[in-house]
């Protein structure tokens, strides 16, 4: 993650980012978000977003923004705030993620696993299943 660094200190420094810049900057951000450094790399983000490039690199930094905040949550100890933006993130950029090919979308199976694991732990139905609200309804008659 040192040489990342580097180049987005290095990249930063400058007034707009060039598209090998912004390349670099989101690689520490993963780098961060992989560490489980989510405070910084919502910073990096922020700083990253004030000099991007271009619309399509807006779209993927407000990616990468949700799913640090989502993170967040959950290191905070809010796993049904985490659990809440992670169905946000989904609704909003899954079908997205879905058509983005499989080296993009495979980033996010473990992100729906862990997803799943939340809503088990936390006793919540996962997204589609109806069958708990159903069994409340016949519980209660």
């Amino acid at each position: 993650m040192a040489i990342s660094k580097k180049a987005y200190d290095e990249a930063i420094a400058t007034p707009k980012l060039t598209n090998r810049e912004m390349q670099s900057a989101m690689q520490y951000v993963q780098g961060l978000m992989s560490a489980g450094e989510v405070e910084k790399a919502q910073t990096v983000l922020q700083q990253v977003m004030q000099k991007t490039p271009d619309q399509n690199a807006q779209g993927l930094l407000g990616v990468r923004m949700d799913q640090v905040n989502a993170m967040m949550a959950e290191k905070k100890g809010d796993k049904k705030k985490a659990v809440q933006l992670w169905d946000q993130f989904f609704a909003k950029y899954g079908q997205a993620i879905d058509n983005s090919g499989a080296e993009f979308a495979a980033e996010f199976t473990p992100v729906r696993e862990h997803l799943a694991e939340l809503k088990k732990e936390l006793g919540m139905a996962p997204a589609g299943d109806s069958s708990a609200a159903k069994k409340d309804s016949v519980k209660k008659k």
